[in-house]
């Protein structure tokens, strides 16, 4: 059920809290890319060299509010889809977050991650609790995965506390710079709904 409004094909949009959370636009991943691009980010993240937003670039897109221009993403399950976490007072960009298809196809995993202003606030579980909501209510997906480094306790904090339980997924897992992490995962489940049909979906979706 479409209880947001504004929801259409290929783009959803959830308020949870101080939390608006969007299909991503180019203006939007662009401030993603600049809000992961410090070191403490990319200690969990694990990026190559070339995903990196230089300075000053970075310090300009995360000081103004990206807009809300046409998609970047293919916005529909099954394929990899990014959505941005906004402050609703603020319009500033909180954090991003990732729900794609794991590389088994039998599952979907979230990942996230939020800009150096929006750390130590309890910002995560917020975000992450907008983005299980909108996984289970406009994506139609029913079990949501989540896994992060085993040393990282702020995000497992964040995740237990946006309602997700234990869960399993591979370990150790690898990032995109070839390190390899030793790891914890979370599950988050609840019924499926496509916000624009407004009827249950069976999970897994085959894409």
């Amino acid at each position: 059920m479409n209880t947001d409004g504004r929801c259409g094909r290929r783009r959803h949009l959830v308020r949870c809290g101080p939390i608006l959370l969007r299909t991503a636009g180019l203006e939007d991943m662009l401030a993603g890319l600049a809000a992961a691009s410090d070191d403490r980010a990319q200690r969990w993240l694990g990026w190559r060299a070339e995903q990196i937003c230089p300075e000053p670039l970075r310090t300009r897109c995360l000081e103004s509010a990206p807009r809300g221009d046409r998609a970047a993403g293919a916005g529909k399950t099954g394929s990899h889809d990014y959505f941005a976490a906004l402050d609703r007072g603020t319009g500033l960009l909180v954090g991003m977050v990732g729900i794609v298809f794991a590389p088994d196809r039998r599952r979907h995993e979230l990942g996230g991650w939020l800009a150096p202003a929006s750390r130590g606030r309890g910002l995560g579980a917020e975000m992450f609790q907008a983005a299980a909501r909108l996984a289970h209510e406009h994506l139609g997906i029913g079990e949501l995965s989540a896994g992060t480094e085993e040393a990282n306790i702020a995000s497992q904090r964040s995740l237990i506390t946006a309602g997700f339980g234990p869960g399993s997924g591979p370990d150790p897992h690898v990032l995109p710079n070839g390190r390899a992490i030793a790891s914890r995962w979370f599950q988050h489940v609840a019924t499926a709904r496509l916000c624009r049909e407004g009827g249950v979906r069976k999970w897994p979706v085959t894409p």
